[in-house]
């Protein structure tokens, strides 16, 4: 059976479609980043910039396990006392105008730092 030119260039762009669909999500994930950070002050710095911009997404990335959204909303919720974050032991303090406001544990997990799920303490 002898095959049309156009049923060969369909079959052959469909190929090269998938295979750069493939790449491209290949990418994707490659360029996701890695969840927590790599040590307390990182931590705390990309905490306290979640923070300010109110980014559940980011905080999600922050927080050890799988925490539900209604449980990262929450957390923002109670961290609104502070507009800094630091590290100190093996908390993140929650800070205004040098006022330590509340208390975040967080703990090293195979080398990544996160928040624990069990959140916020008031001072």
């Amino acid at each position: 059976m002898r095959y049309r030119w156009g049923s060969k260039r369909l079959t052959y762009l469909s190929c090269a479609a998938m295979l750069l669909w493939i790449v491209l999500v290949s990418v994707l994930i490659a360029r996701e980043p890695e969840p927590g950070e790599p040590d307390p002050d990182a931590l705390a710095a990309a905490f306290s910039r979640a923070m300010s911009n109110n980014d559940t997404d980011a905080v999600a990335r922050l927080v050890a396990g799988s925490p539900e959204p209604q449980d990262i909303e929450d957390l923002l919720r109670e961290v609104r006392c502070g507009v800094e974050a630091g590290a100190v032991g093996r908390y993140l303090v929650i800070v205004r105008g040098g006022v330590e406001c509340g208390r975040v544990p967080i703990a090293d997990h195979d080398g990544r730092w996160f928040i624990e799920p069990q959140y916020f303490v008031p001072a």
